[in-house]
């Protein structure tokens, strides 16, 4: 029994101390993550005035791949798998225009009768009244694999 409280009750200040410094460490790392899950996707736009006196937002947004057609029969886009680089971009624009966008979509990339990945280098499209941060080229890489028989 003594010695059960000597371990608790010896340095009692630096086990105190520890603790603190362990419950500082796990708060900051806590409110990292909490920012990180946040994301792009739910920033709130910002509002400018230009010298005119109207009004434009600055919205970031991811950008999503347009793809048309259909892979060869007994295969199959893998949707999970899409790179996109960049994968956001900022956009300036009107109020009544930017408060409905959620994306900005690449022009359309063709995968019509293919049976492997798609890899291109593609513009984003235009959007009416906006400009877009991003002006080059963007990556993509759309992987078509065979389906599974069951």
């Amino acid at each position: 029994m003594k010695f059960l409280r000597g371990v608790f009750l010896n340095n009692i200040s630096i086990k105190i101390i520890a603790l603190a410094l362990a419950l500082l460490t796990w708060s900051y790392i806590s409110g990292q993550l909490y920012k990180e899950s946040i994301g792009l996707d739910t920033e709130a736009p910002s509002v400018i005035k230009k010298a005119s006196g109207e009004k434009i937002i600055v919205k970031t947004l991811p950008i999503y791949v347009n793809i048309e057609g259909e892979p060869l029969p007994g295969y199959r886009i893998v949707l999970d798998k899409i790179v996109v680089r960049p994968s956001h971009s900022v956009v300036a624009g009107p109020p009544e225009t930017i408060k409905n966008l959620s994306y900005i979509s690449t022009e359309p990339v063709i995968v019509e009768g293919k049976n492997n990945t798609v890899k291109d280098n593609v513009k984003l499209s235009h959007i009416p009244t906006c400009r877009v941060g991003y002006e080059g080229l963007v990556k993509i890489a759309i992987p078509i694999s065979r389906t599974r028989r069951r």
